[in-house]
């Protein structure tokens, strides 16, 4: 694995020529800082990770900071900025791509959103929603169609090929100071650490990065949600409780929480699910 790791820095440093590129085919301003060149991470991630990235790169340029007109009628720095950062956290990478531009319009992407039915036009979204409404496949909200954007083969594939390496990817966005994307990668992919359970007599293999906690729950803890869900609380905390075996129809009916072991792990959208 040692032999296998290298730096993140021939990702990053291609990317500065990108940023010069698309900065001048759309008339903007753009500085590209770097940070946590030398972190360490396995040779096929780095591979896989250039395109989704680029891909990302582009869209901050293009969608994410304004124009030098805009920016200093906001009373901001004409030239914008767009950091990009890598760090080891808890066994995995995190790449951060941060920039100060104009954050995403989520009154525009509501309405693209309902304009292409991904969503019904009285549907309540909360500010993360609407944010994640942009990962979905063949969303654009470019008016015209050009060399860097509008093809409709946006984020989803960005999301696409982080999730086939094993990663996340999250977004916050903040209207009119700008949007952080943060991947969350494995370090390799030559090795992965699970825990061996079993469910309904199958065997199964839970990657040990996404584990929290294990946990025996008691019955006092189980709470029913709706007509089939249920809801375990975990230190002055709710979240869902998923039976395993009833998902990937392993057994017919519920099982009784009581007797077997609760997993707590951490969802693709950040959340926690046991």
């Amino acid at each position: 694995m040692a032999i296998r790791a290298q730096p993140v820095k021939p990702v990053f440093q291609r990317m500065s020529r990108i940023v010069r590129e698309v900065a001048d085919m759309v008339g903007k301003q753009i500085r590209l800082i770097t940070e946590g060149e030398n972190t360490e991470v396995d040779k096929t991630v780095i591979d896989k990770i250039a395109e989704p990235l680029t891909h990302m790169i582009r869209n901050a340029v293009d969608h994410g900071i304004e124009s030098p007109e805009k920016r200093e009628a906001a009373g901001k720095d004409p030239e914008g900025t767009i950091k990009l950062s890598a760090k080891h956290r808890s066994g995995r990478i995190l790449i951060e791509l941060q920039d100060d531009g104009g954050g995403i319009n989520r009154e525009r992407v509501k309405q693209k959103a309902i304009d292409n039915d991904l969503i019904s036009p009285d549907a309540n979204l909360s500010d993360e929603e609407i944010d994640n409404l942009i990962f979905a496949p063949g969303f654009s909200t470019a008016d015209q169609i050009s060399d860097i954007s509008g093809r409709g083969v946006g984020m989803d594939v960005v999301k696409r090929s982080i999730q086939a390496l094993g990663g996340r990817i999250s977004i916050s966005s903040r209207p009119g100071q700008g949007s952080i994307f943060t991947m969350s990668l494995p370090l390799t992919l030559a090795v992965l650490d699970g825990m061996v359970v079993t469910v309904a007599g199958q065997t199964l293999v839970v990657p040990l990065t996404a584990i929290v906690e294990t946990l025996q729950p008691e019955a006092s803890a189980i709470h029913s949600f709706g007509a089939s869900q249920r809801l375990i609380s975990i230190r002055n905390s709710f979240c869902p409780l998923v039976d395993v075996g009833r998902i990937l129809n392993f057994r017919a009916t519920q099982a009784n929480p009581v007797e077997g072991v609760a997993l707590l792990v951490e969802s693709e959208g950040g959340g926690q699910r046991a």
